[in-house]
């Protein structure tokens, strides 16, 4: 995390071989400057003394702690070795960092390797199907709603030929449309091949003449990029 910080005078190298007799204490103030996260005093004596002023609007206790906590650390890890970059300077110790990369990290989950993203989408139907599957630009569609034009609109696929392992070209902008052509492509057995409607119009030309899908799926204002297919 950054910060815009003012820091009463300078602290050199050679302070920091101190460190074992550092001292914190921390502040709320309300009329810090609006430019400043927070401002850091320190005196040096017979110890080291931080005082960390914060805005009381900006900050929670709990939040300063471990400001203060990373901040000691990387001043103590500094003083083991005064000739280290600064971008290698640690901010978290050891167990703070396995707390973030592992402990925080374990997002595996158990699931079925072998399925598939429509039957996800039916599986979710069949548990429930009157969840918020979808939500664009204020709209939105459940998991019923999805699956059923999906399907409508795989039978139809179906119907032009679409089976097992079909290309089939679909040029969409980000919309529901897309999700739900994506999925009935794969309902109806195909592969889709994705055309991006803001590449060029012969570069979707080419993409179409390599990859020959047996279908397009597209809309009315972009069919002019694609008037030479056929």
């Amino acid at each position: 995390m950054l910060f815009n910080a003012i820091v009463n005078q300078s602290l050199a190298v050679s302070d920091l071989l101190t460190l074992e007799k550092v001292n914190c204490t921390y502040s709320y103030i309300q009329d810090i400057d609006p430019q400043v996260d927070f401002m850091v005093r320190f005196d040096k004596n017979d110890t080291i003394e931080f005082d960390f002023e914060f805005d009381i609007y900006r900050y929670s206790k709990n939040h300063i702690q471990r400001i203060i906590k990373s901040f000691i650390y990387s001043l103590r890890y500094i003083s083991t070795d005064p000739h280290i970059l600064i971008c290698n300077v640690p901010l978290l110790t050891s167990l703070d960092s396995s707390k973030v990369t592992i402990f925080w990290n374990r997002t595996e989950h158990a699931y079925d390797r072998n399925a598939c993203l429509q039957g996800l989408v039916e599986e979710a139907v069949r548990k429930a199907p009157y969840n918020i599957a979808l939500i664009y630009e204020g709209l939105t569609l459940t998991y019923e709603e999805l699956n059923t034009k999906a399907n409508q609109l795989a039978h139809y696929l179906r119907k032009l030929g679409v089976g097992k392992e079909t290309l089939v070209g679909i040029s969409l902008e980000r919309s529901m449309e897309l999700m739900i052509g994506l999925l009935a492509i794969l309902k109806a057995g195909g592969a889709y091949v994705p055309l991006d409607p803001s590449y060029p119009a012969e570069r979707l030309q080419w993409m179409l003449t390599d990859a020959k899908p047996l279908v397009l799926i597209t809309c009315t204002p972009l069919s002019h990029k694609f008037s030479d297919y056929t």
